[in-house]
Formats: structure tokens, C-alpha cells, sequence
């Protein structure tokens, strides 16, 4: 499936919304029918967008293509049988790249490339940081007389946000 992929810059969101349902819909119909015919063959399906995955130093993303990036995760698990993967270009000049991962044997399922460079998702331990939001302790000691309102505040993570903000300052909570 190699998905055309408007500009969505200028459109509304309705607009947006109705591709970005098109999409899908393509997607689990071709399923389906490959599912229904029973074709055989690893890496069969492969889903091809322009300039929709997320990619932090990426400011251009076509909307309505992005959510068959999570579309796409589903099939991989769904579909694993004949599941190729997701791959996302910046233009079209870049075919060769969408060829040769098709082609290879790896296990990334989900692939980007950006000016030449195959950018894959990766863990990485996560760093903490320690710091308290920008002008937050200057508001609750402008607001002595108010009250921090903690939604879930009474469930597992609720009750450490509640204490933090103790911490921080906050001389009265509504925990619900």
C-alpha cells in the first residue's frame, strides 16, 4: 500500500479527519483481502507514507497520514504472518532507500528516512530530570488562599503528585 499523502498544511480539520479515516480504511480492506485470499510470504504487506512519522527535527508532517502510523503498529501484531512494516520518506527521490528495506532482511518494522538517513525507534534509559516548571512556584505563592485541584488524586500516582506539590508549596489540595 503506498499511500498518496496531501498537503495538509491549509486544510481543515473535517478535511483532515475524513483522509485520515480514508486511510484506514484502505489499510484494513487490503487486509482483510489478504487475509481472505490467504497469500502466502513474510514481509508481503508494506505501508508506504511521505512525511507523516514524528520525528522531532521534522517540522512538515502530513496529518492525515500519521495515524496509520498507529494503524500500522496494530497490523504488525495482527497481522505478523505476512506483515512487512511501515516505512515513511521525506520525498519521492528516495525510492531506492524504500527499496533496499523492503529488500533487506532486518527485524525494524517501522522506518523513517530523513536527508539520507534511516531513523529507526529505539528505547533509551530514561534520564530524570529534576526541575519544576517555569513560574509554578511563583503561582501557588501568589494564591495562598487557593487550592490545587488533583484529579485521580486519591489513586497510586495521584497520591505522589499530591505530595510533590506539598513539596512545592501548595498549602491546600482537593484530591478526587
Amino acid at each position: 500500500l503506498v499511500e498518496h499523502c496531501e498537503d495538509d498544511s491549509e486544510a481543515e480539520a473535517e478535511v483532515i479527519q475524513a483522509r485520515s479515516v480514508g486511510k484506514a480504511l484502505r489499510l484494513s480492506t487490503l487486509i482483510a483481502t489478504i487475509e481472505r485470499t490467504g497469500a502466502q510470504g513474510e514481509r508481503l504487506l508494506w505501508v508506504v507514507t511521505r512525511n507523516s512519522a514524528a520525528i522531532p527535527t521534522t517540522t512538515s508532517r502530513s496529518m492525515s497520514s500519521s495515524p496509520l502510523w498507529g494503524f500500522a503498529r496494530v497490523a504488525a501484531l495482527e497481522c505478523s504472518e505476512f506483515w512487512g512494516g511501515i516505512a515513511d520518506i521525506e520525498d519521492p527521490g528516495q525510492i531506492e532507500h524504500l527499496v533496499s528495506e523492503i529488500l533487506a532482511p532486518v527485524d525494524d518494522d517501522q522506518v523513517a528516512w530523513r536527508n539520507g538517513r534511516r531513523l529507526v525507534s529505539r528505547l533509551r534509559p530514561y534520564e530524570p530530570v529534576n526541575r519544576t516548571p517555569v513560574g509554578f512556584k511563583e503561582t501557588l505563592s501568589q494564591t495562598p488562599g487557593g487550592a490545587v485541584i488533583v484529579t485521580g488524586g486519591l489513586g497510586g500516582i495521584g497520591i505522589h503528585i499530591a505530595r510533590w506539590l506539598v513539596e512545592q508549596g501548595a498549602a491546600h489540595l482537593i484530591l478526587c
